[in-house]
C-alpha cells in the first residue's frame, strides 16, 4: 500500500486524522488518477458539509463521476 492509499483510508476511517490534515493537502499530491479523484471528491464533500463522506457517499459520488 502506497502513502496515497494510507492519507486516504485515513481520511475515510479516522475523523481526527482527516480533520487536521485536509487543510494541508492538495490533489497535485496524489500521482495516480484514480487516488487523485477520490480525494477530490473526499475534499468536495468535506468543504460541502464540513464533515467526510461515508464509504456509501462516496461509492455513490464516485459512480456519478465521468
Amino acid at each position: 500500500m502506497n502513502i496515497e492509499r494510507v492519507i486516504l483510508s485515513n481520511l475515510i476511517y479516522n475523523n481526527d486524522f482527516g480533520r487536521k490534515v485536509i487543510p494541508f493537502l492538495k490533489s497535485e499530491y496524489f500521482q495516480d488518477h484514480s487516488d487523485k479523484i477520490v480525494y477530490e471528491i473526499i475534499d468536495e464533500y468535506v468543504r460541502k458539509y464540513n464533515s467526510f463522506p461515508s464509504i456509501e457517499a462516496l461509492s455513490i459520488d464516485l459512480s456519478n463521476k465521468e
